[in-house]
Order: C-alpha cells, then sequence, then structure tokens
C-alpha cells in the first residue's frame, strides 16, 4: 500500500530496505520515553498561532555564491 504524500513531503532519492532495517526504523521512531515529557519546553497552542507561518514557511532567498575564485600564491 502507498501512502500519499502532499507535495514536497516525499524524497526526491527512492530508498530500499530490507525487512530487517525496516523493522528496526519503525522500532527506533515508535520509541516512546516515559520521562520525554519531563525534559521538553511545551507552550500551549494557543501561544503558537503568532509565530506558526513564519516556522512553517521556507525562506525565499536565492544563492548569490558563485563558482569561487582561485588564487595562486
Amino acid at each position: 500500500m502507498t501512502t500519499l504524500l502532499p507535495r514536497g513531503y516525499r524524497s526526491a532519492t527512492e530508498h530500499c530496505f530490507d525487512e530487517e532495517q525496516a523493522e528496526a526504523i519503525v522500532r527506533t521512531t515508535a520509541y516512546h520515553r516515559r520521562d520525554y515529557c519531563l525534559s521538553v519546553i511545551w507552550f500551549s497552542l494557543r501561544e503558537h498561532v503568532d509565530i506558526r507561518p513564519s516556522i512553517a514557511t521556507p525562506f525565499q532567498r536565492t544563492s548569490n555564491v558563485g563558482s569561487g575564485h582561485a588564487f595562486s600564491v
């Protein structure tokens, strides 16, 4: 079954894993520490309303870096 992801959320590189690797990835990403909530700074959703657009939108910036210069010594 293929899950349809919104545009931009899918890797441009295809990754293939054997069954053992896939199970290890699921175990690692699904692991939940019981004391996790004690080590995280948390704010209510209401406090995030004003900043959410700024952290959810990528910066509109183009690179102005050239190919560089070769210097001889």
